[in-house]
């Protein structure tokens, strides 16, 4: 475990596989995972970072809990923040952050998901924020956003600013939205039931959860997977786009393969200051080269060693 940080929000690994970023209120950490030091913190809170594609930009919001959006972006290479856009619309923080194409027509999707500007050096790049799921394709072509505040997802060209096509992807709500790194796939991760409380006596609202792929080349369901779970959901998908991961509670994490939709593996918390499920659906990640699942958690980063061979259905334990 990465400790020292509590209450981490958001985590990121960049594309080399250098640095992992944790947001948290606390601030935002910088560690180096080749010599597993931490190499510097960024001022200001963070619930959510991203890299861009080339890993020279991270992007970085304030957290849930302030007013306001604020998006901050900072220079991977001096660790220096070159924009911070402050919109002044209250109560509706970023939640989703993705970097777009510079000559998009597509700058906005109503008063509060825009894009954003910022140039270094002669260099102009354009930073998307949302407070609900955004995603950009790989090859830069498609936006996918959630269709309002519905459970649908809309695709939007980016070369031409049209909407391509709505995928009705779950019943009430969005909560994860991402494109594999090779493009081929979609996830999406909704609510499919009202909340209500459960049956043992539990004070926390449960809910039905829906995780799905699409398969982009024709904007099919590939698999789905529906489960019960108390709070939000959180999923996302590993660098090479060959394993979906799944927070199924607070403490349990499981990995399919996206290909056979089989169960890989479960991972299970033992640490007793894990309880409370952090606020950012982009808590997950797996790091490259497939060896590490990582976690956001209460106390700091949670890590597991993900075994070689995946076949069965097994637990691992904690490192």
């Amino acid at each position: 475990m990465f400790p020292g940080q509590l209450a981490v929000q958001g985590i990121a690994v960049s594309p080399d596989g250098r640095w992992l970023v944790a947001g948290s209120q606390h601030g935002t950490s910088i560690w180096d995972l080749e010599t597993h030091k931490l190499t510097k913190i960024l001022a200001g809170a963070a619930n959510l970072a991203v890299f861009s594609r080339d890993g020279r930009w991270l992007a970085t919001n304030p957290g849930a809990q302030f007013p306001g959006e604020t998006l901050k972006v900072w220079d991977t290479k001096t660790w220096t923040l070159v924009a911070d856009f402050h919109f002044g619309q209250r109560g509706t923080p970023v939640f989703s952050i993705a970097f777009v194409p510079n000559d998009s027509p597509l700058t906005t999707l109503g008063p509060l998901s825009r894009s954003f500007e910022f140039t270094l050096g002669g260099e102009k790049r354009t930073v998307w924020s949302s407070p609900s799921p955004v995603s950009v394709s790989p090859d830069q072509k498609i936006l996918a956003a959630r269709s309002g505040m519905s459970g649908d997802v809309d695709l939007w060209d980016l070369a031409s600013g049209q909407k391509l096509r709505t995928l009705a992807a779950h019943k009430l709500s969005i909560f994860a939205l991402s494109f594999s790194g090779d493009g081929r796939w979609l996830l999406t991760g909704g609510q499919e039931t009202p909340a209500i409380l459960s049956r043992n006596g539990g004070q926390m609202p449960v809910t039905e959860t829906g995780i799905k792929i699409w398969d982009t080349a024709t904007w099919t369901e590939h698999s789905s997977k529906v489960f019960n779970r108390t709070g939000s959901g959180a999923a996302s998908l590993s660098l090479d786009s060959q394993i979906l991961i799944v927070e199924r509670d607070w403490d349990l994490v499981e990995l399919f393969d996206i290909t056979s939709r089989k169960s890989l593996a479960t991972f299970t918390a033992v640490d007793p200051l894990s309880h409370g499920r952090q606020f950012s659906t982009s808590n997950m990640l797996i790091t490259p080269g497939g060896s590490l699942l990582m976690q956001a958690a209460h106390n700091g980063v949670r890590i597991w060693r993900i075994p070689e061979q995946l076949s069965l259905p097994l637990a691992a334990s904690k490192e």
